[in-house]
């Protein structure tokens, strides 16, 4: 009777995280676009930067309920928020774009209306928005035409590959397995303490890559976070060795909190939001779609499998070696940044795309140029730019 009910337990808690695992990994590809296609220009990238910023807040949440309830009401207080959620965005109206792609002028001016307030005059950005929504209709690829270009197949690589890092720097392990970590190395620090530490952690330091993301630029931060990852997770493994062997670990305790944390800032700052920002700096818009449900699945699917098997690579290999594995892994993370990824600081998507696609020249007394007709896009605003 007891092993039934055991077996029914896990059969339920595998259907729950099946179950949040597919609405979580669709909301991840449709709040991005639903809030890129109801921002205005002048603040799209501020309110795109809050999805990282808000998955940091949820996880420090879910830490700090964590410590004080059940998993019974832990669980019934983290569905009360995708419920509260439902009530109140029945009363969002649809977006602008999605009216327009459908025919719908007049339904695409009162939504907008309902966004912008009474006093703004509509045309201007209407025109933009139609004339962007005739150009992905003119250029709309299939799966096959999609990535036939040099400048689709470098970006989807682009997106994909710091998506793939990002998993295999061991992010979801250290963040679920925070806990056991402690616990493993003889923290005089309470886990759950800790944990919360390191939540909030990630909570100031996304914030902080979100103001200072559009200064620096793309490439230094990742570069700076993934290097940091490394060395933390060298460190991380260090310390597990030295306990492996026998080593007097007890004045070292607060070599795990500290490699956690700074651990935890380098993603934030770096390789948690910008690939995110960066999936919809690489593609046009009528490859976007396409191109960024392929990028995210890959991402999940590494996401689920690495901490799937955490445990199991702990108990084959030992967790010292795990986690040199994982800084190995983030160390060809750098490579691959500072050879494959391209600056997209300041650019327009269409000027961005050219570059890939090898049809833009530059030197330093000109502005760029296209190859085949010498013409300068310095500047250059097109109509596929709008959804940036």
């Amino acid at each position: 009777m007891q092993a039934r009910t055991t077996v029914s337990q896990v059969g339920m808690l595998y259907a729950g995280r099946f179950l949040t695992g597919m609405a979580g990994g669709a909301f991840s590809v449709s709040g991005p676009v639903y809030t890129a296609e109801v921002a205005q220009k002048e603040i799209r990238g501020l309110l795109g930067s809050f999805y990282q910023v808000l998955l940091t807040f949820g996880v420090l949440f879910t830490f700090a309920a964590g410590s004080v309830l059940s998993p019974f009401w832990l669980s019934a207080v983290c569905a009360a928020v995708p419920v509260l959620f439902a009530v109140t965005f029945v009363f969002m109206p649809e977006t602008p774009v999605y009216f327009l792609r459908n025919d719908q002028g007049e339904n695409a001016r009162r939504s907008l209306r309902w966004l912008r307030g009474p006093l703004v005059d509509l045309e201007p950005e209407l025109q933009e928005l139609q004339l962007a929504v005739d150009e992905e209709r003119k250029n709309q690829a299939s799966l096959r035409d999609a990535f036939k270009t040099l400048g689709a197949r470098k970006g989807l690589l682009v997106s994909a590959g710091l998506l793939i890092f990002q998993q295999l720097s061991g992010v979801n392990s250290a963040t679920f397995y925070t806990t056991v970590i402690f616990k493993d190395a003889g923290s005089k620090m309470a886990p759950t303490q800790a944990t919360i530490i390191i939540g909030a952690v990630q909570v100031v330091t996304t914030i902080v890559s979100c103001l200072v993301v559009d200064r620096l630029g793309r490439r230094i931060l990742l570069l700076t976070s993934d290097l940091v990852m490394s060395l933390c997770m060298f460190a991380l493994g260090t310390f597990f060795y030295l306990q492996h062997v026998g080593h007097d670990t007890s004045a070292l305790t607060w070599l795990p909190v500290t490699s956690l944390s700074v651990f935890f800032v380098a993603y934030s700052l770096g390789y948690g939001p910008v690939p995110w920002l960066m999936m919809g700096e690489l593609f046009l818009p009528n490859i976007k779609g396409i191109a960024s449900s392929i990028s995210c699945l890959l991402n999940w699917t590494l996401a689920f499998l690495v901490t799937k098997f955490f445990a199991n690579l702990v108990a084959a290999f030992g967790t010292y070696t795990t986690f040199w594995i994982f800084a190995v892994l983030s160390a060809f993370g750098v490579l691959f940044v500072y050879f494959v990824v391209p600056e997209t600081k300041g650019k327009p998507v269409d000027l961005i795309f050219r570059e890939m696609n090898g049809d833009l020249v530059a030197s330093p007394d000109f502005p760029l140029k296209n190859r085949d007709t010498g013409l300068s896009v310095q500047g250059m605003r097109g109509a596929s730019a709008v959804y940036m």
